[in-house]
């Protein structure tokens, strides 16, 4: 069969002209240690605003700390999607099929970075509520909720 014609990995052949064998994907190479990363920094944001929301004023005085919590939840969310991505991509690879395991963890794991994401925006608006002196009653709920979506939604996950 003509090299051209032969669709299994061994045969593919890379742009630059040389056979993909050896080649990893950078998705996979870096999958586990962004897991590590969006677990450091999940923690690390609980350490600094914990689990309860706050009201205006107390924001304004640790809005630093709140901003790094902000910021923290999105390169949490970002590193679950990427960790589950390389790992489904890896399942994939052992031979299961499409519609197997691998479709659940990547389903899994992209909803749940989903909500991490979804947490900063609540924060993020929170912060510019109390920024922007708007109504107390809004920033409070807006910051318990971006405190409290990850905890409600991450055990029906």
């Amino acid at each position: 069969m003509p090299r051209s014609l032969d669709t299994r990995a061994s045969s593919r052949i890379c742009p630059h002209g040389e056979s993909c064998d050896g080649v990893k994907v950078r998705l996979e190479r870096y999958g586990g240690a962004t897991g590590i990363v969006a677990v450091a920094a999940i923690v690390t944001q609980f350490f600094l605003v914990g689990t309860a929301g706050t009201d205006a004023p107390s924001l304004l005085r640790a809005r630093t700390r709140w901003e790094l919590a902000t910021f923290m939840r999105v390169i949490g969310g970002l590193g679950i999607m990427w960790f589950t991505t390389g790992f489904a991509t890896r399942l994939r690879r052992f031979g299961f099929t499409p519609a197997g395991p691998s479709t659940i963890v990547l389903g899994a794991g992209l909803l749940w970075g989903a909500v991490w994401l979804i947490s900063a925006v609540f924060n993020s608006v929170a912060i510019a509520e109390a920024v922007r002196g708007g109504n107390e009653w809004s920033v409070s709920w807006l910051s318990i909720l971006g405190a409290q979506t990850v905890l409600v939604l991450t055990p029906t996950l």
